[in-house]
């Protein structure tokens, strides 16, 4: 137990367990809450996090470094979808680095189909208990994929030869608004009643097609099928510094007046 910001814990975490993989998942990821009501705390926690396990990983010669990124980080629009793609940054210039043994890659993915508090489980749930079904826009497109699927998919991430950004093929985006009346359909013939959908409209932050090839840094084939990468963009040393200084700088204005890096 302990707090990525935290680099005495990670340090003592790291020395204990000596990996020489580590798969960087502690993320706030939650569009809306932290768009309206905690954004520095998304800063803080994605970004501070980030970039204090990815200092100690090379102190403690890791030999890969793997993020767990989100679809949100590509043309971000929202405060989470700005902060990981501040964290791909941080894991850019650390991949750049020549005197840097670690491998660091970003892997981005959207919706995991039976991961805990997904769309589909809730979903489930409230068809379940004769609830209605809250839908965000009918006309609203998301990906998905299996939890076995994307757990398969990171791992040859991990496996992949250089440091970069990496995504994963998902296949067709669906369109909410059918998908979720198939779903209902299959529940009834399990023996649910129908329920009515109600249309809420778009959280704060949330769009209405995600995307994943990022226009900016390309769209490249992998020796695996399934995955894609950019073209290497690289942030120096002293680009990297001047952010994280910024942002630094930002969460003092602000009121904080606890260490941030």
């Amino acid at each position: 137990i302990g707090d990525v910001k935290d680099a005495v814990r990670v340090k003592q975490v790291m020395a204990e367990h000596n990996p020489s993989v580590l798969f960087h998942a502690a993320a706030y990821k939650h569009v809306p809450l932290m768009e309206t009501d905690n954004p520095w705390q998304a800063i803080r926690n994605n970004v501070s996090g980030t970039h204090v396990v990815a200092t100690i990983a090379i102190a403690h010669k890791v030999e890969k470094f793997v993020l767990i990124s989100t679809d949100k980080a590509v043309a971000p629009k929202t405060v989470m979808g700005q902060s990981k793609a501040l964290c791909e940054w941080i894991v850019e210039a650390y991949g750049a680095l020549p005197d840097v043994q670690t491998r660091f890659v970003a892997v981005r993915f959207g919706n995991v189909l039976a991961s805990s508090g997904s769309f589909v489980e809730l979903m489930q749930e409230r068809i379940a208990r004769g609830q209605s079904v809250v839908l965000t826009d009918p006309d609203a497109y998301r990906y998905f994929m299996a939890l076995s699927e994307a757990v398969s998919l990171v791992m040859k991430v991990a496996l992949a030869g250089r440091s970069g950004a990496y995504w994963l093929d998902m296949g067709q985006q669906l369109q909410m608004g059918p998908f979720a009346s198939r779903l209902m359909a299959i529940m009834e013939t399990r023996g649910a009643r129908p329920v009515p959908i109600d249309v809420v409209g778009l959280r704060p932050g949330e769009k209405l097609v995600e995307e994943l090839p990022d226009a900016v840094t390309g769209d490249l084939p992998t020796p695996h099928a399934r995955i894609r990468s950019g073209e290497e963009v690289r942030w120096s040393r002293a680009r990297a510094a001047s952010v994280l200084t910024a942002l630094r700088r930002a969460v003092e204005e602000i009121g904080f007046h606890q260490d941030f890096f």
